[in-house]
């Protein structure tokens, strides 16, 4: 996350991305692709969740309030993925066609490789940037994704289908979960997975546990005890 002291001359290199190269220019990108609201895929009488965090980026944007399919209150807050990508400035065009992410800000070095960005995907916030020191690398160098990023949306079919058009790999359709949820995902062209849950049930961390080892023991995960 960029602070202050990344402003100043001579700003040292921290662990997490944003370095010293000098001249680093805090730039607002030319065009910012239409952000895809929740609204923009919610069904006709789903219950609508409010993400406080975003009102007033989308205020200054001219963007109504969001709409999202009611969720477990443990996920209304989450922590922001930071993501690495060699070419991190082709990843945001990409994510922009395939998800309908909004840019928020970059920092960008001299040579245009980004030292830090924030996207704004579905009302959540993605950090990501060029890597800039050995701790960190994508996943195509790596040779595996250690993470995969979960994005909440009213109807994942639709965001899914939006992804592979954008050049996505699916790798798993939308598939009915134990947990309460629909879950589908893919792999996008820097490696990274990002899973897409649409949410059925609010169920208890006990009834998901009960679930879970019905599902394990090749029973009906939903059937009552």
């Amino acid at each position: 996350m960029p602070n202050q002291a990344a402003n100043e001359p001579g700003a040292s290199t921290s662990g997490h991305g944003i370095g010293a190269h000098g001249g680093i220019s805090f730039s607002e990108p030319r065009e910012r692709p239409a952000v895809m609201t929740n609204r923009a895929l919610s069904r006709k009488g789903s219950k609508r969740y409010s993400a406080p965090i975003y009102e007033p980026i989308m205020a200054t944007r001219g963007i109504s309030e969001p709409a999202m399919t009611i969720r477990p209150l443990r996920y209304s807050n989450a922590v922001v993925p930071h993501i690495y990508i060699q070419g991190a400035a082709k990843a945001v065009a990409f994510y922009a066609k395939a998800f309908g992410a909004e840019e928020v800000l970059r920092i960008a070095a001299p040579d245009g490789r980004i030292v830090h960005c924030e996207l704004a995907i579905c009302n959540a916030t993605v950090m990501l940037g060029d890597p800039t020191s050995e701790l960190y690398d994508e996943p195509r160098q790596v040779g595996a994704c250690t993470a995969g990023l979960h994005l909440m949306v009213d109807d994942n079919a639709v965001v899914l289908a939006r992804a592979v058009a954008a050049g996505c790999e699916q790798v798993q359709p939308p598939t009915e979960m134990f947990y309460g949820a629909n879950s589908a995902s893919v792999r996008d062209p820097f490696g990274h997975v990002w899973v897409l849950l649409t949410w059925k049930e609010d169920l208890s961390p006990a009834e998901i546990e009960r679930r879970g080892r019905a599902a394990l023991d090749g029973g009906d995960p939903k059937a009552r005890s």
